[in-house]
Parts: C-alpha cells; sequence; structure tokens
C-alpha cells in the first residue's frame, strides 16, 4: 500500500520504502516466534537475519528502480530494448 505513494513526484521515493520496511520488521518481530516456533536463544537471530536479508533485498530492488526511472542505466535500457525488438509477437 505504501507503494502507492509513489505516485505523487513530491513524495522522496525511499520515504514509502524506509515506512514498509518499519512495518515489516514489527511485524516479522511478534510472527517468526508464534509461527516458527525456534527455540528461545535462536528466535532473536533468525528474526534479525530475516529483517536485515528483506531490507537488503528490497533495498536493492528500491535502488535499481529509482536508477531506471533516473535515466541512470542508459546502457541496459538498450539491450533490454534490443532483446524485446527480437521477441517474435
Amino acid at each position: 500500500m505504501l507503494r502507492l505513494l509513489d505516485v505523487f513526484p513530491t513524495v522522496n521515493l525511499w520515504l514509502p520504502w524506509a515506512f514498509g520496511i518499519m512495518l515489516t520488521t514489527k511485524i516479522l518481530y511478534t510472527g517468526v516466534p508464534r509461527i516458527m516456533l525456534p527455540d528461545p536463544p535462536d528466535a532473536f537471530g533468525l528474526y534479525l537475519m530475516s529483517a536485515l536479508l528483506l531490507a537488503m533485498v528490497t533495498a536493492l530492488e528500491r535502488f535499481i528502480s529509482v536508477g531506471c526511472l533516473g535515466g541512470s542505466f542508459k546502457p541496459v535500457e538498450n539491450v533490454i530494448s534490443d532483446l524485446a525488438a527480437r521477441l517474435p509477437f
């Protein structure tokens, strides 16, 4: 739902991502022990690694999407356009 804020040009593209990560880590904090039922010493490590992995993967996705929308990846866009032109349909 927070990705809908990307429509407005005045909103910084990293702001919805930050709110989303904060809400996701809050949900993971309560959800990981209830769903996975790990041993108590392992529960916090599992939560922390899950939250960090999720934050890194989504930050990489956000960085790439901001770069593509900003026009920073022109050589990659040219390669994708050439490949798309070769499609049979």
